[in-house]
């Protein structure tokens, strides 16, 4: 088996006992051929000797597998410690007279109990495993597609990548962000402040709103009242201004006792005016 060079080092504490347990797997010798297939038919004989030299020869594997997966929530420990589980089960379950090398088969095992622990434990809500596929390969894919295309991937190229289409692509993103308390702190100090009392009241208009408003309706007003009285009255019928809602030519013309024609005609010309008007203020670009 080729040889697997652990080369990572941690600085931090919390890392120092994996940094020993990557020393303690460097001093592991590896199997040749012969040995391996000697310790697995000794293994389906039940010899649990040979199970711990079989597991222990290939620990380094496992973690080779579980870097890929650190920082998606899960500490690298932890993943080790699964893929760890996923690596006896294999070595159970192994056949050697099936003509194919250990690892081969061993790393199905591996990345399935690295994948349920992801599923487990890296989300509040807990994702069905084809989910968790999905969204591990396309954040993967993102550094690759970006590296090869020089931009960012879109939702197209991430969906055919992974194999479903773009709108169960965009709902599986979706649906990995890592939700946050209302109550959480933030802050240059701890405790000044919650996210709660960020959230606007989306039953309240902002201040800015209610005098943008105001204004609007004053020029408005003040663009209606150039008109003469039966122009304004067909206007605000039409579009509801200072009406409870919006009026039909029909409607209008009964009103007015005059003809849904005559009733398109002097809106028209009232409209005509009001944007010759605004010209002229040079209000907008009308």
């Amino acid at each position: 088996m080729k040889s697997l060079r652990i080369e990572i080092s941690y600085t931090t504490r919390e890392y120092h006992s994996l940094n020993l347990y990557f020393n303690d797997l460097a001093r592991i010798g590896l199997l040749s051929d012969e040995e391996e297939v000697m310790l697995c038919r000794r293994v389906r004989e039940g010899d649990l000797s040979a199970m711990d030299r079989l597991v222990s020869a290939n620990l380094r594997f496992v973690v080779s597998c579980a870097k890929k997966y650190d920082r998606m929530g899960v500490p690298l420990s932890d993943l080790i410690n699964e893929g760890n589980l996923g690596l006896i089960t294999a070595a159970r379950k192994f056949d050697e007279t099936l003509g194919f090398k250990f690892i081969t088969y061993a790393v199905f095992w591996i990345r399935q109990a690295i994948m349920s622990a992801l599923g487990e434990h890296s989300r509040m809500i807990r994702l069905p495993m084809n989910q968790v596929r999905n969204i591990t390969v396309a954040q993967h894919q993102m550094g690759v597609l970006e590296q090869q295309l020089e931009r960012s991937a879109t939702m197209e190229e991430l969906a055919h990548v992974v194999g479903i289409t773009v709108g169960q692509m965009e709902e599986q993103l979706q649906l990995d962000r890592i939700p946050l308390s209302l109550y959480q702190t933030f802050g240059q100090q701890a405790g000044e402040k919650e996210l709660i009392e960020t959230v606007a009241d989306q039953q309240l208009q902002p201040a800015d709103y209610l005098v943008s408003g105001a204004d609007n309706y004053l020029l408005v007003d003040s663009l209606l009242a150039t008109l003469t009285p039966r122009e304004r009255g067909i206007i605000e019928s039409l579009y509801g201004i200072n009406c409870p809602m919006e009026s039909s030519y029909d409607v209008v013309a009964a009103r007015f006792l005059l003809t849904s024609s005559r009733i398109k005609q002097i809106a028209a010309g009232a409209i005509n005016k009001l944007k010759t008007l605004v010209r002229e203020r040079g209000l907008v670009n009308a």
